[in-house]
């Protein structure tokens, strides 16, 4: 199990990963960004080039600020922008994970316009 939304199970769709209850391959879809409270998901074997995994380290009632927050901002704020990474949003900032790097990437939030 991924997530509670994806898994991979080696028993469907060899092991790729897919909506939970369903055979719909999450890298078929057309280039999803994903939104979750679940830290441990913050790894490079998530980064797929078909997605965004974006985990949000805040209060349950700070997500919908903080999701608004990411997708208003300049590094991500388009589809192609997104797609490959893995990025943790919290108070601090955003961590971003990026295709072929191992390295975590750290970016400031952008002043409120």
């Amino acid at each position: 199990m991924i997530g509670r939304f994806v898994v991979a199970d080696p028993a469907i769709c060899h092991g790729q990963p897919t909506f939970r209850g369903t055979r719909i391959l999450v890298d078929r879809q057309r280039n999803p960004t994903f939104f979750t409270r679940d830290a441990g998901l913050f790894l490079p074997i998530h980064r797929h080039r078909s997605y965004c995994l974006v985990l949000t380290s805040v209060g349950q009632y700070e997500v919908a600020t903080f999701v608004r927050r990411f997708l208003r901002h300049p590094d991500f704020d388009n589809q192609s922008k997104r797609m490959g990474r893995v990025v943790r949003l919290s108070h601090a900032g955003v961590a971003v994970l990026r295709p072929r790097s191992q390295m975590v990437f750290h970016t400031a939030w952008s002043p409120p316009v």
